[in-house]
């Protein structure tokens, strides 16, 4: 694709964006009628009441704003969150759409300077004060500066709100590319391991109205210090018991000791489940699987595989363990049911057989 000096096609869109974005597209159309004004957000298949607006000043800029989704400053920023489309394609379309002429050489990019050397403990210290400027900044469930957290487990139709989740008001997300979105508040949980150390922090994107906030990866998990280990660790939402649960993410978690009783910590995610070491009085663990489609590095599905292996490994260590898949298929429109999906839809009738186990 030819380079296309967007800051040219920006200026040269000013004060035609209404035109440009009605022929391009056009789900956009019933917002550009009621230009300032809240229609229903073409992304939520009008289920949601109007929560979508264009800028007073959309004929200029292109901007709009979705309460759930979050703001777009541009055209070019509103036409990709509406199309699907990448940037690049966006903007070929809309100099197109100006009659072309943007297209420019590209220009000339420097040599990438080489990066400099990292003393390690600089680095890990670092890494420490921004986990711990992470935790300061966080509110428990109980103050209200945590209202996104609660809205958004309530709105996964939770009643339970474990005191070990936080709230931080206003995290910043950035990708592995380096680009930065928000800040948006975050549900926060720390990353424990068998010597009962904090590990990391684990964060979970959302918007002010408690739904998942408009990222690529709304989960993530913040850079730890070098002598620390994710494998083996736990968030331990609920306090230890002798018979205790062991899951993948948060939500399942809540889920299973809503319908159980039983205290469930998740492992952050299949990667890790397997290393999963308990501590000290914990005489008992059921190890409850995510479902997944095979694949042909995980014929089984990852998450069975990977709870059969600490299933495995639990025993070798002389604790009794237990393996619980969820009863339901797999939809045909998802990559995999869990034992939240199975709460939420069932209540707590699929959990009955399985509190036997830990009887």
């Amino acid at each position: 694709m030819p380079y296309i000096d967007a800051k040219e096609v920006k200026r040269k869109a000013e004060g035609k964006w209404a035109d440009i974005v009605s022929a391009l597209a056009p789900a956009l159309r019933p917002a550009i009628d009621k230009i300032g004004k809240h229609v229903k957000c073409p992304h939520h298949d009008g289920k949601t009441p109007n929560n979508f607006r264009l800028y007073k000043n959309f004929p200029d800029t292109g901007g709009g704003y979705c309460n759930t989704c979050g703001g777009f400053p541009d055209g070019f920023a509103l036409m990709v969150w509406s199309t699907g489309q990448p940037f690049p394609d966006v903007l070929a379309q809309v100099d197109d759409y100006l009659g072309g002429g943007s297209v420019k050489a590209a220009p000339a990019r420097p040599a990438p300077a080489p990066a400099p050397k990292v003393d390690p403990a600089v680095e890990d210290a670092r890494k420490r004060n921004s986990l711990r400027s992470v935790y300061k900044g966080s509110f428990p469930l109980s103050e209200p500066q945590a209202e996104p957290v609660r809205r958004y487990l309530a709105s996964r139709g939770f009643k339970l709100f474990p005191e070990m989740l936080r709230c931080h008001p206003a995290l910043h997300w950035r990708s592995e590319e380096g680009e930065i979105l928000g800040p948006f508040p975050a549900m926060i949980a720390v990353v424990v391991d068998h010597k009962e150390m904090g590990v990391t922090i684990h964060r979970t994107y959302l918007t002010y109205d408690g739904t998942k906030a408009p990222v690529a990866e709304v989960k993530k998990l913040m850079s730890r210090p070098s002598d620390t280990s994710v494998q083996g660790a736990a968030i331990r939402l609920f306090p230890q018991q002798p018979v205790i649960g062991v899951c993948e993410g948060i939500e399942t978690a809540i889920a299973v000791t809503e319908a159980t009783g039983i205290p469930c910590w998740p492992l952050v995610s299949a990667q890790f489940m397997a290393s999963f070491v308990p501590p000290q009085g914990v005489e008992r663990v059921i190890v409850f699987a995510d479902k997944n489609r095979p694949t042909k590095q995980h014929p089984e599905g990852h998450g069975q595989e990977a709870a059969r292996k600490l299933v495995e490994n639990l025993w070798t260590l002389g604790l009794k363990a237990s393996l619980a898949i969820p009863p339901s298929p797999i939809p045909d429109d998802a990559k995999d049911v869990d034992w939240c999906d199975e709460y939420l839809r069932h209540g707590a009738e699929p959990f009955k057989p399985i509190l036997l186990l830990a009887a």
